[in-house]
């Protein structure tokens, strides 16, 4: 995986990256995710019992949040590592956000939810918790 320091002058404990492996993978997922929303989920969604279709709208919310929060950081941390913005805009204004939906699992969603649907909740959560990881240890090397 190539990492992109942005150095900027500043000392090594507030060096940033960018990951562009991560950018790549959410790009995929978000178009991959879009694909099934619009074709194959539609008609999986209306084989569901009126309870799983909520479920269903829930875990999708879900799903969409994950990467758009995930885009927007990838975004946040190219700017920094390009010098279109400093470490402390980056911190006050380009943090991952959402960690109190995104991180939310439901058994439940995984029991009864068709398999494609939860191939993307899955993949979609495990990359909203490395780039959450990645977040909080540039935000502990900033303070």
């Amino acid at each position: 995986m190539q990492l992109q320091l942005a150095t900027h002058g500043t000392p090594p404990s507030m060096q940033h990256f960018f990951l562009p492996e991560m950018f790549k993978q959410t790009l995929h997922l978000i178009r991959h995710t879009q694909g099934y929303f619009e074709g194959q989920g539609r008609d999986d969604a209306s084989y569901l019992a009126q309870p799983l279709q909520t479920l269903y709208a829930t875990e999708m919310s879900r799903v969409t949040m994950r990467l758009s929060c995930i885009m927007a950081w990838c975004l946040g941390q190219q700017a920094l590592v390009q010098g279109e913005i400093d470490a402390d805009e980056a911190m006050m204004h380009f943090r991952l956000e959402g960690s109190d939906i995104c991180m939310q699992h439901s058994a439940d969603a995984a029991a009864y939810l068709p398999p494609d649907m939860c191939a993307l909740m899955a993949e979609s959560e495990q990359l909203y918790l490395r780039a959450w990881r990645l977040d909080q240890q540039l935000a502990s090397t900033i303070h």
